[in-house]
């Protein structure tokens, strides 16, 4: 290991060419920072397109039929409507 001349003697690097591993290192933890950002930001949109489709769906056969709502049958064996 060599004594890095850029942050001194306390911070070590490894080559790669000319460029330092240690100076990468701040571009890879925002890269991942942001790319995990926005696989959570998909996945949460692609919950929701789904979740607005069957409320799309539903909404459109109640209008088909004149229904007031979509009924469920509860746990007791109770119909009720469903809530969104």
């Amino acid at each position: 290991m060599n004594a890095c001349p850029r942050y001194g003697e306390r911070a070590y690097y490894m080559t790669f060419g000319t460029r330092h591993v240690i100076d990468l290192m701040p571009q890879f933890l925002l890269l991942g920072l942001v790319g995990a950002a926005a696989l959570y930001g998909y996945k949460q949109m692609k919950r929701d397109a789904e979740q607005l489709a069957e409320r799309n769906r539903r909404a459109e056969a109640e209008t088909r039929t004149g229904a007031q709502g979509t009924l469920v049958r509860g746990q007791d064996g109770v119909y009720r409507v469903k809530k969104d």
